[in-house]
């Protein structure tokens, strides 16, 4: 019988880069623009949250979603 050895992987250099990543998409989905002569409404799971003017506001990363819409 042959002895067939299994290569072990190591988990600790993999867990390092996935936590950066992780954290990037966090820290860039958590802010939105909304650009001077426009109106934003913030829905969380499709319910309306709140509206917002031009700035520079906050949501939830991959909970909130944000509509933007030109206001005349």
């Amino acid at each position: 019988m042959r002895n067939v050895t299994i290569k072990q992987i190591d988990v600790k250099k993999y867990v390092l880069p996935v936590v950066i990543l992780f954290l990037l998409v966090v820290a860039l989905g958590s802010y939105f623009t909304v650009p001077a002569g426009s109106v934003a409404v913030k829905l969380r799971f499709g319910k309306l949250v709140g509206s917002y003017t031009e700035g520079l506001h906050l949501k939830l990363p991959l909970i909130d979603k944000v509509e933007k819409f030109i206001s005349k």
